[in-house]
């Protein structure tokens, strides 16, 4: 009878967990939803109130702000999406001839040389993150006051480091970001060297992250959520 009762619970979860995401679904289609930082809060809302991951927050993917040089008259202005475009180099053939990259790999998805490996797509080594909304225990993130940038070195390190002053070790969202991986999951954060922690020591629980990509498969921004405790339970997010 026990049993029956936890099973019965565990429907009922799982079909009020089912609903509140078809519900945002309709109020995306319908227009109600039309901000994007409002539906990832509520994004962030469905992810702590239906998955162990009670913290959740997302980062847009922003341009570092440089100087823009000034344009000659026969100059054009790029956009600035085409300006992190990789074009993949041509793959060359058996015979010596060089293949479009069109032609080798398969269609759909991230494009492929004709060794089947997956091509970068676009350049990410000059953005960073800035987080911009958070699940309710963790609306601190709606002022944006955080960032999550690539850890730079002072001149004295660089010259001991010689030709590895530019592979400081990264935090692994920006790993992450770098190789163009869907989602990200540290099933132990504690045993994550490169991790950052906003509190600045490391806490015991497991992070999960995945990309929100544009209908060009641009990363646009990061959905994360933790179990990090406190106010976590410190223990790890169910698949």
């Amino acid at each position: 009878e026990e049993a029956a009762k936890l099973r019965k619970c565990a429907r009922e979860r799982e079909a009020s967990n089912r609903a509140q995401i078809e519900n945002l679904s309709a109020a995306v289609a319908s227009g109600e939803v039309v901000d994007p930082l409002d539906l990832f809060r509520r994004c962030a809302g469905i992810v702590a109130a239906c998955t162990a991951a009670k913290s959740c927050y997302v980062a847009l993917v922003v341009d570092k702000e440089e100087p823009e040089p000034e344009l000659e008259e026969d100059d054009v202005e790029s956009d600035d999406e085409a300006d992190r475009l990789v074009p993949p180099p041509a793959t060359p053939s058996p015979d010596g001839d060089e293949v479009p990259q069109e032609e080798s790999g398969e269609k759909g998805g991230a494009p492929t040389d004709v060794k089947g490996n997956e091509v970068l797509k676009f350049d990410y080594s000059k953005v960073f993150l800035e987080y911009v909304v958070g699940s309710p225990e963790q609306d601190f993130f709606n002022k944006g006051d955080f960032e999550l940038r690539r850890p730079s070195r002072g001149e004295d390190e660089e010259a001991d480091a010689g030709e590895d002053a530019s592979s400081a070790p990264l935090p692994p969202t920006l790993r992450m970001l770098d190789d163009q991986r869907p989602s990200l999951y540290i099933a132990s954060c504690i045993a994550e060297r490169h991790l950052v922690y906003l509190r600045k020591f490391p806490m015991i629980g497991s992070y999960f992250a995945c990309a929100v990509r544009s209908s060009n498969g641009e990363y646009k921004a990061m959905l994360c959520a933790d179990t990090l405790a406190p106010p976590g339970n410190g223990g790890q997010i169910p698949e």
